[in-house]
This record gives C-alpha cells, sequence and structure tokens, in this order.
C-alpha cells in the first residue's frame, strides 16, 4: 500500500519539481501523497519541520503553505485529491503559535489549475486518475 504512494510521491517530484512526501493516513487504510504547491517548501506534511526556518514561519504566518493532499485506496487507479492551506495562527485561548488548516473550495487559481493538470498528466502515466474535491481542473 506505501509502495504505490512512494512511486507516486517519486514520480511527482520528478516530473514537476514540487515536494511531495508519503505516507499513510490516520485510520492506516490508504495511502497519501503530501504535495507542496511551494517548491522553497520543501518538507510537504511534515509542518513542525517548518519551525527552525524564519523563512518558512514567514510564509506560514502570512499566506500559508498550500499543499495538495492525494489519497490512494487500496487497489484502486482513482485518486482523490483535495487542497490544503496550512498557516501558523496566533491561538486566541492558548496564547501561542498553532498549526491551522483548511481546505480550499473552488474555485481555484489558475496557477494550482496548472499544478493540478501536470499531476495529472504525471499520473496518468502510471494508469492514475485524479478526482478532485470539488472543480480542481477548471473543466
Amino acid at each position: 500500500m506505501l509502495s504505490a504512494a512512494q512511486e507516486v510521491a517519486a514520480a511527482i517530484e520528478q516530473a514537476s519539481g514540487l515536494p511531495a512526501t508519503a505516507g499513510l493516513d490516520d485510520r492506516l487504510l490508504n495511502s497519501l501523497v503530501i504535495i507542496s504547491a511551494n517548491p522553497k517548501l520543501r518538507k510537504p506534511g511534515q509542518w513542525f519541520e517548518y519551525l527552525g526556518d524564519d523563512d518558512a514561519k514567514r510564509v506560514l504566518r502570512t499566506t500559508g503553505v498550500i499543499e495538495f493532499v492525494l489519497e490512494i485506496p487500496p487497489g484502486q487507479r482513482s485518486i482523490r485529491t483535495s487542497l490544503v492551506v496550512v498557516r501558523l495562527k496566533q491561538s486566541p485561548t492558548k496564547g501561542r503559535e498553532e498549526f491551522v488548516s483548511e481546505r480550499l473550495q473552488p474555485p481555484f487559481p489558475d496557477e494550482l489549475r496548472g499544478v493540478f493538470e501536470k499531476l495529472a498528466g504525471t499520473l496518468s502515466h502510471f494508469g492514475y486518475s485524479l478526482v478532485g474535491f470539488g472543480d480542481l481542473s477548471g473543466t
């Protein structure tokens, strides 16, 4: 199961230059691939790794980092896709910063649709198709 995600992550990194991380979901049922839309933030899904990087923290405190989350159910060739933005925000109750993620809703900017199309093209070579959360492709 994890090997499919590792294969997908490696293909995406090679084709797009975007950092990709393979893993399993919280229930250990589906493989995941998380892709950072920002090529400078090279640890998608590993947000705590950014805490020692002032440039990364600046991005997380302002625009946030957008990540494509690809979920690969076992034995299927359709990959569910969602877009998440992760930010570092001051907690109103805890008095310290915390990571906050939210799922992005369509319509998406042209830049993200372009990344989605590149991902879809790369994965089609491996026999996978992307199915999105909403209309990622803009078609």
